[in-house]
């Protein structure tokens, strides 16, 4: 407190308050996410070429094909030890096996001559959504191998694997975005990634609509696709029949595509066989992947890692072709 003299023989009391602040700065954006943007930056750009490759698929009349294929459930991230469950999984792996499997299915596919591939992306392609090693609801925090960033700078990768090989045979590919419980947004970011790098490939297109449940018809033939999570199978003839009734008429095969539950099977939905709008398979898909401690400790049965491909001609269903990938 200091006194000064007013003039006038009193005395002003003049108080002079002093105030501390503390400022504590933090990153808002960690280094390593920093620096993983900026390489993945430089594989955004698009991939150099002028003109769709040849087709190379034989001329002359023949029956339309349609395949759908796509890696469900490779769960790339997770970090499995075989003290556990009894065998390994890690990034390296998961890379490895992916490459073989696609190679392989992309093969037969080739050999079938479809004039169209659908696949589906998405569905539990990477393991966690975030730092935190979370699903997407934050609830569960899982086994992971290595840095988010790493995680996907490896999907980009594996992911332009897949369609090199599939632009190879010759026909229209189309990236369909199905969102899963795993990590909706990363897979989501990721078919984004893709339709930047395949922007000047003309018989490459990506859907990237977050929409849960996506149709495609082909002929008389009408296809669903979802990850199969949070929705019965039963429920599923439903939601095709509200959700795609535009292209529910005159369809003579309606058939769902989803994955989740690590396993292979088609099962039509309970619809009753008196039904006039006939009824709907659901194809479930294998995964990719090894089986995690989480599903092993719950005593939900181990399955060796695998790839599908679906073959419809414009009346319905014609076969499958399947991988099975040693783990």
């Amino acid at each position: 407190m200091l006194k000064l003299g007013d003039g006038k023989g009193g005395d002003t009391v003049h108080e002079n308050t002093h105030h501390y602040i503390a400022v504590k700065l933090r990153r808002r954006v960690p280094r390593a996410v920093e620096i993983a943007a900026k390489e993945l930056a430089k594989g955004i750009k698009p991939i150099k070429r002028a003109t769709a490759r040849k087709d190379r698929r034989p001329a002359g009349r023949r029956p339309r094909t349609l395949a759908v294929c796509g890696p469900y459930d490779l769960h790339l991230g997770q970090l499995v030890w075989r003290g556990e469950t009894g065998k390994d999984d890690d990034i390296k792996l998961a890379g490895d096996r992916f490459r073989l499997a696609v190679d392989a299915i992309a093969e037969r596919i080739s050999k079938e001559r479809p004039d169209r591939i659908i696949c589906p992306l998405g569905n539990d392609f990477i393991h966690f959504e975030n730092q935190r090693a979370e699903t997407a609801s934050g609830k569960h925090a899982v086994d992971y191998d290595g840095r988010y960033a790493k995680v996907i700078l490896e999907a980009h990768g594996l992911l332009e694997h897949l369609a090199e090989k599939f632009v190879a045979i010759g026909c229209g590919v189309e990236f369909v975005y199905v969102k899963d419980n795993h990590a909706p947004l990363a897979s989501l970011h990721l078919c984004h990634w893709l339709a930047a790098r395949y922007a000047r490939e003309r018989r490459v297109s990506v859907d990237t609509g977050f929409d849960k449940y996506k149709f495609r018809s082909f002929g008389r033939t009408l296809l669903g696709f979802c990850h199969g999570h949070e929705v019965a199978s039963k429920r599923l003839y439903e939601i095709m029949a509200e959700k795609a009734e535009g292209a529910w008429d005159g369809k003579v095969c309606r058939e769902w595509h989803v994955g989740h539950l690590h396993t292979r099977r088609a099962s039509p939905t309970d619809v009753p066989q008196h039904d006039a709008r006939g009824g709907v398979v659901v194809r479930t898909h294998p995964a990719l992947s090894v089986t995690s401690r989480y599903a092993h400790d719950l005593g939900f049965p181990s399955a060796d890692p695998s790839i599908c491909a679906w073959l419809y001609g414009e009346d319905g269903y014609r076969g499958e072709l399947y991988e099975r990938m040693s783990a």
